[in-house]
């Protein structure tokens, strides 16, 4: 299949499908992304605390 094809192989009513399953995907990973920046920013603001030893190490 030639990368520069203008004509799709599949009609809108198939994509629409897969479409939809990769928006779900995305959003998804964009989730995790945000949940795993706040884990690192924690994670962060923790390890200066405990450097200033403003933290118990209980």
């Amino acid at each position: 299949m030639d990368v520069f094809q203008l004509t799709p192989s599949k009609t809108p009513e198939e994509l629409t499908p897969l479409a939809s399953t990769l928006l779900s995907a995305n959003c998804d990973l964009e989730m995790r992304a945000h949940k795993i920046a706040d884990m690192a920013k924690r994670v962060m603001k923790l390890g200066a605390a405990r450097r200033r030893g403003s933290v118990d190490n209980g």
